[in-house]
């Protein structure tokens, strides 16, 4: 099986309210919080199967890869409920996907709903989880996106200072914005999917990014795939 590091692209996933610690189960990554270095996650190949973006993680490809842990923005601290994610990939498509614990959701915004004023209200009324993507690696521009657990979407492009980087470099915990958003940037190709489980007070979230939308905000045009690896 082929696996790929985090040196091309910086992939941040968080979960942005406390809900998700990670579970205790095998294979798992056990992460050092803040201050120190920025954790490495290896994110290996999907093996010979195809990953159906249904919004629930049956395939072997999620079951065999490591899970990695959720922790509060702020602090670095475990959240009150369980839950991890897992990051594949095959030659098409970035995949992550999201599994939350959580009893008692709040998604008032719905799929139907788009445009700034519904995207921007998920950051504000619903509970969500978030990707973090920066295509070359360079900490200071990244791609941005938000998924609740009604399966609306918000996606935006945001431009940091240079100055910025520094909170990376060292690893500190998060102190505030200071970027500029746009919001009616997409990336084309992005596919997503949600799957409420009632029963067990849990949601997953499935996600497929194309290679060759990231390839195209790259600093190096001619930028291959394997350039892009995580």
């Amino acid at each position: 099986m082929q696996m790929r590091s985090c040196l091309g692209m910086i992939i941040v996933i968080l979960l942005s309210y406390q809900t998700a610690a990670m579970t205790q189960r095998n294979p798992e990554v056990k992460i050092d919080r803040w201050p120190g270095v920025v954790p490495v996650y290896t994110c290996h190949q999907v093996p010979d199967e195809r990953i159906i973006i249904d919004g629930q993680m049956t395939e072997n490809a999620w079951a065999n890869h490591p899970r990695i842990s959720f922790a509060d923005i702020t602090h670095g601290t475990p959240p009150a409920h369980d839950g991890y994610a897992i990051v594949t990939w095959d030659q098409t498509d970035l995949y992550i996907g999201f599994h939350l614990t959580q009893p008692n959701r709040i998604a008032e915004i719905t799929m139907t709903e788009q445009g700034y004023d519904s995207e921007s209200r998920i950051m504000l009324t619903d509970q969500f989880c978030e990707i973090f993507l920066d295509p070359d690696g360079d900490g200071v521009n990244y791609l941005e996106w938000h998924f609740n657990s009604a399966g609306a979407k918000a996606d935006l492009l945001l431009s940091r200072p240079s100055s910025w980087t520094a909170a990376l470099d060292l690893g500190v915990p998060f102190a505030g914005y200071g970027n500029t958003a746009d919001w009616d940037w997409s990336l084309p190709g992005v596919r997503h999917a949600v799957h409420v489980d009632e029963m067990a007070g849990a949601w997953q979230v499935e996600v497929a990014i194309p290679w060759a939308s990231l390839a195209s905000l790259h600093k190096r045009r001619s930028l291959q795939m394997s350039q892009l690896s995580v």
